[in-house]
C-alpha cells in the first residue's frame, strides 16, 4: 500500500513540474509574441503623400444655392405679373431664425427687408412700406421624434 502511494505522489509531483514548465514555454512564447507586435508597431510607417491626398475629391456634397428671383406668372389675358417670393420661418434658436433655407439673426437684411424682431414662435419682417409677420407652422401630432 505505501508503494502506491509513494508512487502517487511522484506521479502528482511530476505532473506539476511537467505542466508548470508548459506553462512557462506558454509565458515565454507569449512575451515573444508581444514584443514582435511592439518591434512592428514602433517601425516608421510611410503615409500617404501629401499631393496624393490634396488631389483626393471631397465627399461632402455642395449644394448650389439658386439666387432667389422673383418669378413671372403669365395671367390669362396674357399680361405678366412678378410675384415676389415668399418667406418661410423655419426655426428659431435663441437670437438665429431660419427663413426659406438661410440663417439670420436680428437686423440682418432678408433680401428687401430687414429682421425686425424675433418672438417665441414668430419674427417681423419690415421694410419702408410693409411690415410682415412670419409664423412658426402648428404642431403636426402625426409626427412623433423619439
Amino acid at each position: 500500500m505505501k508503494k502506491i502511494v509513494i508512487y502517487f505522489g511522484v506521479a502528482i509531483t511530476v505532473t506539476l513540474f511537467a505542466d508548470n514548465s508548459v506553462a512557462k514555454g506558454n509565458q515565454l512564447a507569449l512575451v515573444g509574441d508581444y514584443q514582435m507586435m511592439f518591434d512592428r508597431i514602433g517601425q516608421k510607417r510611410v503615409g500617404a503623400d501629401v499631393k496624393e491626398i490634396e488631389s483626393v475629391k471631397s465627399p461632402f456634397v455642395r449644394l448650389k444655392r439658386k439666387k432667389e428671383e422673383q418669378r413671372v406668372i403669365v395671367k390669362k389675358d396674357g399680361t405678366k405679373v412678378a410675384v415676389k417670393p415668399a418667406y418661410m420661418l423655419q426655426a428659431i434658436v435663441n437670437d438665429h431664425v431660419r427663413i426659406s433655407g438661410k440663417w439670420y439673426k436680428l437686423h440682418d437684411k432678408v433680401n428687401e427687408y430687414t429682421l425686425n424682431s424675433i418672438e417665441a414662435n414668430a419674427v417681423v419682417l419690415k421694410n419702408d412700406q410693409i411690415k410682415k409677420r412670419l409664423m412658426l407652422r402648428e404642431k403636426n401630432e402625426k409626427i412623433t421624434i423619439d
